[in-house]
């Protein structure tokens, strides 16, 4: 009886592991064609120089870096969708990166003070006026703060440095 228990225990074990294994598999063959498709998609966004994907648990984190000069609402916008689009209800997060310098640096450091106060008050024509005097005053080429019923958009430019900053609205 000892050596049927214990060649029924090995059977058992030999098929969790094996359950395991194929679940496992499955799982990371899953992860890998959900890239796939956001891969493609950012390879055909001309408006795209580099990008990068990392899994961090189940959420897909999209670091993008666009070309200057990009109109940030719309690019942000468009691609977000996309995102939607190739990944159904998979979580993703979408992070815009950027070739910022010092100068910009400080200037979105005194910017973010302004911008709480518009998200707090629903100020944004004077949060705009206080970007484009504070970009004069730092010596900044461009400046730009666009919104959408989401998020709040920063464009700076310095130079050949600019700054993309994508703020998410508070809701009231």
């Amino acid at each position: 009886m000892a050596g049927y228990l214990r060649r029924a225990l090995i059977a058992a074990l030999a098929a969790a592991f094996t359950f395991a294994v194929l679940w496992w598999a499955a799982a990371g063959l899953g992860w890998m064609r959900q890239d796939r498709p956001v891969q493609r998609l950012l390879d055909s966004r001309p408006d795209l120089l580099s990008y990068r994907l990392n899994w961090s648990g189940d959420t897909l984190q999209v670091e993008v870096l666009p070309e200057a000069g990009v109109d940030l609402p719309v690019f942000y916008t468009s691609l977000y969708r996309e995102l939607q689009l190739a990944l159904g209800d998979r979580p993703f997060e979408l992070r815009v990166q950027d070739r910022r310098d010092a100068t910009l640096r400080e200037t979105m450091r005194v910017l973010r003070l302004y911008l709480e106060e518009a998200q707090a008050s629903g100020r944004f024509t004077w949060a705009d006026d206080m970007v484009n005097q504070i970009a004069a005053r730092q010596g900044l080429e461009w400046a730009r703060l666009g919104l959408d019923s989401e998020r709040l958009y920063v464009e700076l430019r310095h130079g050949s440095a600019y700054l993309y900053e994508v703020i998410p609205r508070v809701r009231q």
